[in-house]
C-alpha cells in the first residue's frame, strides 16, 4: 500500500472525501467531535504524499500549539519539515521580519501584548494632557483594537468620533501610532494589519508569497475577521487552491471581530467550490447530542447539518436547581466528587460559566472541600510582572527602540532612579529626535542630572551593553540565566514580592526552562525569533490539563477542549443568555445560543447544567433569577431535574445498618492519613502553602483544623480531607 492510500484507512466515506480533494475551493462543515482535525492532518500529509511540495502548502489554525501538534501529527505520516502550519499572527510575524523594510520599521521590531498597548495609550493621553480617570487607557485600547479590526484608520476614527470619549480616543488614537512606529514596535493587530498593506499594496510581495503557497487550508474559517478574511482571499486569489474548514455553530468570538458571515458567504465567494459535511460526532454519547442539536436547531444563521453517533445514549442530562450561587457550588463540588469516587479522573472533569466572575463562588467551594482546581484563564504565564520585567531587557536588546521597555527595565531592580530623572531623558530624546537606548550612550550631554542618578544610568548603560554582547555570542537560554544572575534578580524579589518571593522565582526558573525548551524545538537560539514565539502565546497555548485537576474556566476558553463530566452552572437568564445579548437583539442571542452549544459538546459522558434560584447581582443580594431558554429548547426525554435540596446535605459519615458501605465521594479526592496535629504546629498545604494550626475543633472523621496560612489568611478545614503535612 502506498503511502497516500495508507492515509484514507479507518476514515468515513465523507473524511476521505475531504482529504483527497487536491485542486480547486473546498468548504469542510465540520461538527464538534466529528475528527476535524484527524482530517486537516491527513489532508496535509494526502497532499505531500500525492507529490505537493510541502513548501507550498500553508496551514492556518487559531493557536500555536495546536499549529505545533498538528505538524507533529503530520511528520509521522509524510516528511514536514518545511511544511508551513501557524496561526495567523505567527505566519504574519514571519513574513514581516523578511519583508517589513518598504513600511519603514525595522525586522527587529518589537511586539507588544495588551498591557504593552495599555501602558502606550496611558503615556499618549499625559503627553495630551488627557483625563485618563474620564478616559480609561484600557478602554481606549479596547476602541483602537476594534477600529484596527473593523480597518477604520486613525483618521476616519477621528472623522466618525461622537461625544467626549471617542473624540478624546481619536486623538490619542493618531498620537499612539506615532509612537509606535517610533518604538519601532507592532501590536497584534498591525501584525495582520501591516501583512494586508504589504500585499495590497506592494505587487513584488505579494506575488512572491502568492508563488510560494500554492495550497492553502485555513481551519475554524468561522472566527476569522475582517483582515483575516482578506488575508486569506489576496493569498488564494491566483490559484484558489483553498480549502476552510470550521462550524458555524461554534462561531463565538463576534467580541473580538470575528464574522460568521465569512463561512456562510463561501460559497458565494467560490461559486465551484465542493462542500463537505462531517456530521458524525465520535465524542459524545448520543443524548448530549440530542440535547446540542436540538438548542442549536433554533439559530436562523447557519449551515444545517445534524450531529449522530454510534455511541450508546448514555445517561440523561442532570439539571439541578439550586437555590443560591452557594447552593449551586456545592452542587457542582458534589457533582465532581462522584465523579471521582465512581472511578473518574478530576482532570476530565470541567466547571463552565459565562463569564470569569462566576467563579468566585466555585473556587471557595472546592478549596474547602479540598479538591484540587485550576482556573484557566487567568493572568498568563508570560503576562505575569516578574516574566515581563526580564523580558523588557530582552526586547530592548533585541530592538534599541523599545522605549516602553527601557522604562520598565530602568528601575528593575530599583536604582534610584525617579521621575524627575525620567522626564530629563525624555526632554532630551525629544529635543535631539533619539531614542531613550541612544541617550544613554550621550547621558554626559543631558541637563540637570544629579550625580547619583547619572552614575545609576552609567551602570545601567553597562548591564545592556554586556547583556546585548553576550545575545549575540550565545543561546538565549544562557542570555536569561545571566541577565537573573547579574541583575540578583532572586534577592529583589525577596525583597519586592514579599511572601509571594518563591513563586515568582519558580516563574523566573521557569521562564528559563522556556528558552532552554525553545532552543531545543526551534534548533536554534535567536532571541528576536525566541521573543516573536513568547509574544504570540495564547491562554489556549497555556492549558495543559494533565495535572489531575478539576478545571473552572469560562466557555470560551473551552473551546476545543473536552473532558469527560461537564457542569455547566449559572443557566439563568441574565447569565446565559447574557443580559447584554438579550438586551442587543436576535443576533446576540444566535451567538449565546452556540455558547450553550459548545458547551455541551466538550462532554463525553456527562452533563450537568444548573441554575439559582436566587443570586447576588450586582451587589444585589438575593436577585430572583429565572432558568434559561435554552434549557427549555432540550427534549425533556433527555433531562432529569433534582433539586438541590437534601441532595446536597454533608455525605453520610456511616452506612446504614446492614446495607453495604457506601461509597464515600470525598475520601476519593483525600490525601495520605491525616497528621496528628495540635496548636501552634506549623503545616503545609499544597494550595495555600505554609500556616500555623490555630485550633482543632469537633471529633472523629469530621474533625475540623482552623490553620492561620501565611498568604492565605485563616481557613477551617477538614482534617481527614485537607491534605495537610506536618512540618517539623
Amino acid at each position: 500500500m502506498d503511502a497516500a492510500a495508507s492515509l484514507l484507512r479507518e476514515l468515513t466515506p465523507e473524511q476521505r472525501q475531504a482529504v483527497t480533494h487536491v485542486t480547486g475551493p473546498l468548504l469542510v462543515l465540520a461538527g464538534a467531535g466529528s475528527g476535524k482535525t484527524l482530517v486537516i492532518t491527513r489532508r496535509l500529509a494526502y497532499l505531500v504524499a500525492h507529490g505537493i511540495a510541502a513548501e507550498s502548502i500553508l496551514a492556518v489554525t487559531f493557536t500555536n500549539k495546536a499549529a505545533r501538534e498538528m505538524k507533529e501529527r503530520i511528520g509521522r505520516q509524510v516528511p514536514a519539515d518545511r511544511l508551513w502550519v501557524s496561526t495567523f499572527h505567527s505566519f504574519a510575524a514571519r513574513v514581516l521580519r523578511r519583508e517589513i523594510h518598504p513600511l519603514d520599521y525595522p525586522s527587529s521590531f518589537s511586539i507588544y501584548d495588551e498591557a504593552d498597548r495599555a501602558a502606550v495609550v496611558a503615556a499618549v493621553a499625559r503627553e495630551l494632557g488627557i483625563d485618563t480617570d474620564l478616559v480609561p487607557p484600557a478602554a481606549v485600547a479596547a476602541a483602537i483594537s476594534r477600529a484596527k479590526n473593523d480597518l477604520v484608520s486613525p483618521r476616519e476614527f477621528e472623522d466618525r468620533a461622537v461625544g467626549h470619549f471617542a473624540e478624546q480616543a481619536a486623538r490619542i488614537y493618531v498620537r499612539y501610532e506615532h509612537s509606535m512606529k517610533s518604538a519601532g514596535a507592532l501590536d497584534f493587530d498591525d501584525l495582520l494589519l501591516k501583512l494586508r498593506e504589504l500585499l495590497r499594496e506592494h505587487a513584488g510581495v505579494r506575488e512572491r508569497w502568492c508563488r510560494r503557497f500554492e495550497y492553502l487550508l485555513v481551519d475554524e474559517y468561522q472566527d476569522t475577521n475582517a483582515i483575516q478574511y482578506e488575508l486569506v482571499h489576496l493569498l488564494a486569489a491566483a490559484h484558489r487552491n483553498l480549502c476552510v474548514t470550521g462550524d458555524p455553530d461554534q462561531a463565538i468570538y463576534t467580541w473580538r471581530g470575528a464574522d460568521i458571515r465569512n463561512i456562510l458567504r463561501f460559497e458565494r465567494d467560490f461559486p465551484d467550490a465542493r462542500v463537505i459535511k462531517l456530521e458524525r460526532n465520535f465524542r459524545s454519547a448520543a443524548n448530549i447530542l440530542k440535547a446540542a442539536d436540538a438548542v442549536i436547531a433554533h439559530n436562523v444563521h447557519r449551515k444545517l447539518k445534524r450531529l449522530y453517533t454510534d455511541a450508546p445514549d448514555g445517561a440523561r442530562l442532570l439539571v439541578i436547581g439550586a437555590f443560591s450561587e452557594a447552593d449551586e457550588a456545592r452542587a457542582a463540588v458534589r457533582l465532581v466528587a462522584e465523579h471521582v469516587a465512581e472511578g473518574g479522573r478530576l482532570r476530565d472533569a470541567a466547571v463552565f460559566f459565562r463569564t470569569n466572575a462566576l467563579s468566585r463562588s466555585l473556587e471557595r467551594a472546592f478549596l474547602e472541600a479540598a479538591i484540587p482546581y485550576d482556573v484557566v484563564g487567568t493572568v498568563a504565564f508570560f503576562e505575569r510582572r516578574e516574566i515581563k520585567d526580564v523580558l523588557a531587557y530582552l526586547r530592548l536588546v533585541a530592538n534599541p527602540a523599545d522605549d516602553l521597555s527601557l522604562l520598565r527595565a530602568l528601575n528593575t531592580p530599583p536604582r534610584g532612579i525617579g521621575a524627575r530623572t525620567v522626564e530629563h531623558l525624555r526632554s532630551f530624546a525629544m529635543t535631539t529626535g533619539l531614542t531613550l537606548r541612544a541617550v544613554l550612550d550621550r547621558i554626559e550631554d543631558v541637563p540637570g542630572l544629579r550625580p547619583g542618578p547619572r552614575r545609576a544610568l552609567l551602570a545601567f548603560r553597562a548591564l545592556l551593553v554586556d547583556v546585548a554582547a553576550r545575545a549575540a555570542a550565545g543561546p538565549v537560554g544562557d542570555l536569561i540565566a545571566h541577565l537573573i544572575d547579574a541583575l540578583d534578580f532572586a534577592d529583589h524579589l525577596a525583597r519586592q514580592a514579599g511572601p509571594r518571593a518563591e513563586e515568582c522565582l519558580e516563574n523566573v526558573q521557569e521562564l528559563l526552562a522556556s528558552a532552554r525548551e525553545f532552543e531545543r524545538r526551534a534548533g536554534g537560539s535567536d532571541l528576536v525569533s525566541y521573543l516573536e514565539d513568547v509574544a504570540l502565546v495564547s491562554q489556549a497555548d497555556l492549558y495543559g490539563g494533565t495535572e489531575d485537576r478539576v478545571s473552572l474556566m469560562t466557555i470560551h476558553n473551552a473551546k476545543g477542549l473536552e473532558f469527560d463530566l461537564v457542569v455547566l452552572v449559572a443557566c439563568e437568564e441574565g447569565m446565559l443568555p447574557h443580559i447584554r445579548s438579550i438586551q442587543s437583539g436576535a443576533d446576540a442571542i444566535e451567538e449565546e445560543r452556540r455558547l450553550c452549544y459548545v458547551a455541551l459538546t466538550r462532554a463525553r459522558r456527562r452533563v450537568c447544567l444548573i441554575h439559582a434560584a436566587t443570586r447576588t447581582v450586582a451587589g444585589l443580594l438575593g436577585s430572583p433569577r429565572m432558568p434559561s431558554r435554552f434549557l427549555n429548547e432540550i427534549p425533556p426525554e433527555v433531562l432529569e431535574c433534582r433539586s438541590t435540596h437534601r441532595w446536597c446535605d454533608p455525605l453520610p459519615e456511616t452506612p446504614a445498618p446492614d446495607a453495604a458501605p457506601a461509597p464515600d465521594a470525598r475520601a476519593a479526592v483525600a490525601g495520605p492519613p491525616a497528621p496528628e496535629l495540635e496548636p501552634g504546629q506549623l503545616v503545609r498545604h499544597e494550595l495555600f502553602g505554609l500556616g500555623r494550626v490555630v485550633r482543632l475543633e469537633g471529633r472523629g472523621r469530621g474533625r475540623k483544623v482552623r490553620v492561620r496560612f501565611h498568604t492565605a489568611g485563616e481557613r477551617l478545614l477538614v482534617v481527614e480531607y485537607a491534605r495537610l503535612v506536618a512540618v517539623t
